[in-house]
Formats: C-alpha cells, sequence, structure tokens
C-alpha cells in the first residue's frame, strides 16, 4: 500500500467525525474507530519499551527490540483491517495481504509468537503463582503493553457483535497479550532483577 504524508491536519475532524482506510466518514465515537485507536495507542506504548530497549546499548536486548519493532509493524498491518469497514473490498484485500497459513493451520505470524515465547520460557523458572507487575523498568513497560493489548482484545470482542472480524485478529492480540507476559519475565531475567509473586491475602 502506497501512503504519502504531506500536511498533517485536513480539517476534516473538527466537526467530530473521521473517513476510514476506504474513505468513508464515520463519527470519532463510532466503536470501529475506538478499536483502531486502542490499536494506535497499544504500539505507542510498545514504542516507549523499544525506546527504552534502546537505551541499553547492550547486545542482550537487542534481540527483544527488534522483535517488538517487528510486532509493531504487525499491529499497523491489523489497524489497517480494522479501519476498513467489513465487506469493502479494500478490507478483503488487506485481509488476504495479511493472513498467510502455516503448517499448523493459523496465521504464520502467531505461530511466531509461540515460538518468541517457547525460546524465552526454556530459561524462566515453573511459576507457582502470579508475578506482579514492576520487578525493573523494563518490566513495568511490558506490563503497560500487555494490559493495553488486553484492553483492546476487549474492544474486538465487542466490534464483533457489530462488524465480525477474521479470526486471526483476536487469534493475534489474544497471543501478543501472553506474549508481553512473558517477555516480562525475560527482561527481568535479563535485567538481573528478582522476580515478586503474588501472595494471596497479605
Amino acid at each position: 500500500m502506497s501512503i504519502r504524508l504531506d500536511k498533517i491536519y485536513t480539517r476534516n475532524g473538527d466537526k467530530g467525525t473521521t473517513r476510514t482506510v476506504s474513505g468513508s466518514e464515520v463519527s470519532k465515537a463510532d466503536l470501529m474507530v475506538n478499536v483502531y485507536g486502542t490499536s494506535d495507542e497499544l504500539n505507542a506504548r510498545i514504542g516507549m519499551l523499544a525506546a527504552k530497549l534502546q537505551e541499553q546499548k547492550i547486545q542482550i536486548f537487542m534481540e527483544p527490540l527488534a522483535a517488538i519493532r517487528k510486532i509493531q509493524n504487525h499491529i499497523f498491518d491489523l489497524g489497517s483491517i480494522i479501519a476498513t469497514p467489513v465487506g469493502d473490498p479494500i478490507h478483503t484485500k488487506f485481509c488476504e495481504n495479511f493472513l498467510r497459513l502455516d503448517k499448523r493451520k493459523q496465521d504464520e505470524r502467531i505461530s511466531w509468537l509461540e515460538d518468541q515465547m517457547d525460546q524465552m520460557n526454556v530459561h524462566l523458572d515453573v511459576l507457582n503463582s502470579f508475578t506482579l507487575p514492576g520487578t525493573c523498568e523494563l518490566n513495568a513497560l511490558t506490563h503497560m503493553c500487555r494490559t493495553g493489548c488486553r484492553r483492546l482484545e476487549r474492544l474486538l470482542v465487542a466490534y464483533n457483535t457489530e462488524a465480525e472480524q477474521p479470526d486471526f485478529i483476536l487469534g493475534y492480540f489474544n497471543r501478543l497479550s501472553d506474549y508481553f507476559y512473558v517477555l516480562g519475565r525475560h527482561l527481568t531475567r535479563i535485567s538481573n532483577a528478582d522476580e515478586v509473586l503474588w501472595k494471596a491475602n497479605q
């Protein structure tokens, strides 16, 4: 998809409306706009994490940095699908361009997230309780991403009652939430910080 960004302001939204990717006008209060706006917010949170990883300037942090930069591109792709009305030919085209099935009959990007988690999990202790966010700054930022992703999932489920989206969209964000939980533990480990576990009834 070719995009040219010249003048950023258009004045088109001054009365509370915006245009979808395909050009139709909708209210900024529309649930579709809320969903893809929340995906944009999630990407911004991930950007904060990426910037903090970049500051480390140590090779061990560069692998997770490369992974989340890849994830940011995935989110833009999915946001483009969400920002196009279901049934529009452009929506269909975006879905076809995104979806690539692997041998497990699921999207390659979802499988890639699972592989990333499996690789990190090899080095992590088995948990007997939930971890609390904030074992270090990187861990805290990762949980901000995780909870932002969960909020996006909830909105997607609500939006699906109005305009059903392809299964791979909700599947991706569900797996991405899990990814950020595992990544938070991984970043705690490589930062030489101690995990803090939830203790019930404290």
